[in-house]
């Protein structure tokens, strides 16, 4: 797709599950974009969410052999603020928490970013940035909990 928005033709995810649990709802899938660095590294996101808690669990294994520089984003609406604590940060969407945590030894930073509710229109919204090296195949996690609902 070209266009104001790009996904490059090189994106090539694969949908490996996407299933009904008991408690929940589970979705992985995969992309082998890495294969390029002279380390190639495999990527697989695995989302579960639980219906009977409202947690949402993200894994990220990263399947490799060398050091590898690691970012994630987590990505928020404009009507959405987040403050950073030591090892969590505390969401806030209307009258709604939530608490997002995640692995000790990972780096967290919120960055400004912005979101487009229409066409040539963009409003200032955060982002957490999640930072890590990793020195061979790892699991990459962060949890987000309902602390009070609306």
């Amino acid at each position: 797709m070209r266009g104001l928005f790009a996904v490059g033709s090189e994106i090539s995810p694969s949908l490996l599950t996407a299933q009904e649990l008991e408690d929940g709802v589970e979705i992985s899938v995969a992309h082998r974009n890495y294969s390029r660095l002279p380390d190639p590294v495999v990527h697989t996101r695995r989302m579960l969410f639980n219906s009977c808690t409202g947690e949402l669990r993200c894994e990220d294994s990263l399947v490799c052999a060398a050091e590898h520089h690691i970012e994630r984003f987590l990505h928020f609406d404009a009507n959405v603020s987040v403050s950073l604590g030591a090892h969590q940060a505390e969401v806030q969407a209307g009258g709604s928490i939530f608490l997002v945590t995640w692995d000790e030894g990972t780096s967290v930073r919120v960055d400004a970013g912005w979101v487009s509710p229409g066409y040539g229109v963009c409003e200032p919204a955060p982002i957490l940035t999640f930072t890590d090296v990793i020195r061979g195949s790892t699991i990459l996690t962060f949890v987000i909990t309902s602390v009070k609902a609306l």
